[in-house]
């Protein structure tokens, strides 16, 4: 099986709103967050991909970003990775340039070291050679994941009440 990073298109429709709905019944934070799809329709939702990764479009306090999904030949959903083309002050202190999430039927298979993988390759297609990747402390298998993707630990902030590891890669 050869995975690879995608758009969301049109024809992904019934398979997207499938992962949705696992994620909800799976409870928790959905990562990352920017696959909700807040009241949109789908094809709202895909213009406002669209217009996301743009600065002129993007919106305000936003930075242009583009969602990825991990797809597989026949475009099933393993995950999704959110790739944040420049960062603000929230962003290098909490979030980084990419965020990325396994679908919870699919974790444990090393989806996510491959999706981590191939988004840093779509990072150096933008310029970015130094990526930041955090996670929550009590998440290992992300933090195992940024060090087998070559994540050097930086440091560990507070946000709430959540400790946050950050981490940077830099890419080759």
């Amino acid at each position: 099986m050869e995975l690879q990073l995608a758009r969301l298109e049109p024809r992904d429709q019934e398979r997207y709103l499938e992962y949705l709905r696992e994620w909800a019944d799976f409870g928790g934070e959905m990562v990352p967050n920017s696959c909700l799809m807040q009241g949109k329709s789908f094809d709202e939702f895909l213009l406002f991909l669209e217009l996301a990764q743009h600065e002129a479009t993007v919106l305000p306090g936003k930075v242009p970003a583009t969602l990825f999904i991990l797809v597989d030949e026949d475009r099933r959903i393993y995950g999704a990775l959110s790739l944040r083309h420049t960062l603000n002050d929230y962003l290098l202190q909490y979030g980084g340039n990419i965020g990325y999430g396994i679908r919870p039927s699919q974790r444990g298979h090393g989806y996510a070291k491959i999706m981590l993988q191939l988004g840093l390759a779509e990072a150096k297609r933008l310029g970015i050679k130094r990526a930041l990747i955090t996670c929550d402390e009590t998440n290992r298998a992300s933090a195992a994941t940024i060090l087998a993707n070559g994540g050097v630990w930086e440091t560990t902030v507070m946000r709430d009440q959540t400790a946050v590891e950050r981490y940077w890669i830099t890419i080759l």
